[in-house]
């Protein structure tokens, strides 16, 4: 697409949306709810990520770099407010000590992945 920062943003994404993923599937599993309604979020999820994606990318073509960047603020307040409010603390309420700490490291290898890529 051309656009500076792409890459290391999806990247950042994927990795802090991965572990979300994943925290939520055992939280899931530990309510025992069942596999199949598990399953079936996964995939709801999956639908409307996958429409979403081109949707977006379409859109964002009839931008300029000055709106595309008030996309771009939107979206990244979003995940630090997810980050901040959601993440970091579960993880420090969580018995064991390596899950706070794995949730600072994750944010700060996608600090450093968009910094050095970028």
């Amino acid at each position: 697409m051309g656009i500076p920062g792409l890459f290391p943003t999806a990247l950042a994404l994927f990795i802090g949306n991965f572990a979300a993923t994943i925290v939520g599937t055992r939280e899931l599993i530990a309510e025992k709810e069942a596999k199949r309604q598990i399953l079936q979020k996964w995939a709801t999820v999956f639908v409307f990520v996958t429409l979403g994606g081109p949707i977006g990318y379409f859109l964002t073509l009839f931008l300029n770099e000055y709106y595309l960047s008030i996309v771009f603020s939107f979206a990244a307040g979003a995940l630090m407010s997810f980050v901040t409010e959601e993440l970091i603390p579960d993880a420090y309420r969580k018995v064991n000590w390596h899950i706070g700490l794995s949730a600072c490291v994750r944010l700060f290898v996608s600090i450093a992945i968009f910094h050095f890529y970028h």
